[in-house]
């Protein structure tokens, strides 16, 4: 996938227990990528449908490495890694030596700046309200 990294580190969480286990993270985290996806997917173009990527290239996965590093990262674009439509997208996003770049990624990433904090925010928020319940419950 290509990648560009939007940070946002929540410090303090873990001490929370497993109220913010990477499992809640990462469904939190594929859960503000849905809309970012739904755009990027609809931002593929006629030259980008000639080369076989297609709107359902595009997906949200959670990174084997990060999770091996004990963080929650999600990545967004095209799958199938170095050989696959990845490798596709980033020629039309940056170009080549013959063909200028068709950027669909940046913009995308772009428009969503300002969304991914407040977003991240409020499905963590949502997680510990329903983990907040449970325990009341159970007391």
């Amino acid at each position: 996938m290509i990648t560009l990294k939007t940070k946002v580190e929540l410090a303090g969480l873990r001490a929370l227990g497993e109220a913010f286990s990477s499992e809640v993270e990462e469904k939190a985290l594929l859960e503000v990528a849905r809309p970012v996806v739904a755009s990027l997917a609809a931002r593929i173009d006629a030259d980008h449908h000639a080369t076989g990527l297609t709107a359902e290239d595009i997906e949200a996965a959670v990174s084997k490495e990060g999770r091996a590093e004990g963080e929650a990262v999600v990545l967004i674009g095209a799958g199938g890694g170095k050989r696959g439509r990845a490798y596709i997208l980033s020629f039309l996003e940056f170009g080549t030596y013959g063909r200028p770049g068709t950027p669909v990624v940046r913009p995308t990433f772009d428009q969503f700046k300002d969304y991914f904090l407040p977003a991240v925010t409020e499905q963590l928020s949502k997680h510990w309200d329903a983990v907040k319940r449970r325990l009341l419950r159970a007391a």
